[in-house]
């Protein structure tokens, strides 16, 4: 009898294990497409079944396809895999949020080689526009990673069909590692705060007239390429960027005259400094322009690069401006330049429209200033003293 309870308390024991085990890392439940293209058809996933809180969804069929109807969820994993490029959008009838749980390394995980998409929906009228959200829960333990490609994307030109990368809250943990890319391409979202990798790359596409959110934080590279009709001002909140920064669109471009309030300027009062840990490039390859401007304002600006400042593009499309504003006195206005200045193409001025100021803005360059025959590099500012060049 002694023997017979003894194995009974085993059996239980082990059951309550299994059951442990079973809530903590979830049945596997694969995505095969078969029922078509709907989240919310059951046959189109390995355990005949809608995925639940229970389950781990793993996405993993190689090639490019879209996933609709998605609904608001909650599930232990979301895996992308195998080089597969998938697209998640939500449907027809309301805003949608996943939300993963799982306290574990592979929360989320886009491996290299695959790409995410997320993207919003927009049904008739204006007033049908719906986002999808894809977010953590608050969990200690809980980490995104992400090694490849996630797209948080608007749906045509609708401003508030957004897809939107998230975490919900300080305990969660998302990582874009060496090689991934993440682009930003909605209106009025924040970046995700994440840890960024030196050679990772924060890409922001779909700004039009609203600086994202979260920008004070510390990115690998980091890329400017938005068409936005109005200026930009970020306002001091880009700092630190580790990689390489990248401004290759502002915002149209009006015939020969390239300045006209599309540029992106990065603050305008107080004490703002940006360190750049590998290269500053403005480029132009499109007709729209490149206008990255220090400050509109009286700002005392500093902009640390440890590598080189390149410049390509037309001199009336790329444009460098340590300031850019009438009617404002200018404060000190510094860059140093740890490697060379190159200007095959654009236009570089140290005091653009500058009303007031005492002191010459200065460019300390350790390294070689090579420009071309067509760049134009000045001073332009009214009743200025010229800007140094300090070698």
């Amino acid at each position: 009898m002694k023997l017979f309870y003894t194995q009974v308390r085993r059996l239980v024991l082990l059951s309550g294990i299994l059951l442990f085990c079973s809530n903590s890392f979830g049945q596997t439940n694969t995505w095969d497409g078969s029922g078509g293209n709907n989240w919310t058809t059951a046959s189109s996933w390995s355990l005949n079944a809608v995925p639940t809180a229970a389950h781990d969804v793993l996405i993993n069929l190689g090639g490019t396809f879209t996933i609709a109807d998605i609904p608001t969820t909650t599930i232990l994993k979301l895996r992308i895999t195998n080089n597969t490029n998938v697209t998640l959008e939500c449907n027809n009838s309301g805003s949608r949020i996943i939300t993963v749980t799982s306290a574990t390394v592979d929360a989320i995980d886009v491996d290299a080689g695959s790409t995410l998409q997320l993207l919003g929906f927009r049904q008739g009228g204006p007033a049908n526009q719906y986002s999808l959200t894809l977010t953590t829960a608050n969990t200690v333990g809980l980490e995104a990673n992400i090694d490849g490609t996630l797209i948080v994307k608007r749906n045509g030109n609708d401003l508030l069909t957004n897809g939107i990368f998230t975490k919900g809250g300080t305990n969660a943990i998302i990582n874009f590692h060496s090689g991934s890319l993440y682009t930003h391409n909605v209106e009025a979202v924040a970046i995700p705060v994440s840890n960024w990798n030196i050679n990772s790359t924060c890409n922001v596409t779909g700004v039009t007239s609203t600086a994202p959110g979260n920008l004070n934080q510390t990115f690998g590279n980091f890329t400017w390429n938005c068409s936005h009709s109005a200026a930009i001002n970020l306002a001091g909140a880009l700092t630190t960027i580790n990689g390489t920064f990248t401004v290759s669109r502002t915002g149209i471009s009006t015939g020969n005259s390239g300045r006209v309030n599309n540029g992106l300027t990065l603050c305008t009062s107080g004490t703002y400094t940006l360190n750049v840990g590998v290269n500053l490039n403005i480029t132009n390859p499109l007709t729209e322009s490149s206008w990255l401007i220090l400050t509109d304002g009286n700002a005392n600006a500093t902009i640390n690069v440890l590598g080189n400042f390149n410049m390509s593009g037309p001199n009336n499309t790329t444009f460098f401006d340590y300031k850019y504003g009438s009617g404002t006195a200018m404060g000190t206005l510094l860059m140093n330049v740890t490697g060379n200045l190159t200007m095959t193409g654009g236009y570089f001025d140290m005091a653009f429209q500058a009303s007031s100021y005492s002191v010459a803005t200065e460019l300390r360059l350790t390294g070689n200033l090579s420009v071309s025959a067509s760049i134009t590099f000045t001073s332009s500012g009214p009743s200025l003293i010229n800007g140094k060049v300090i070698f």
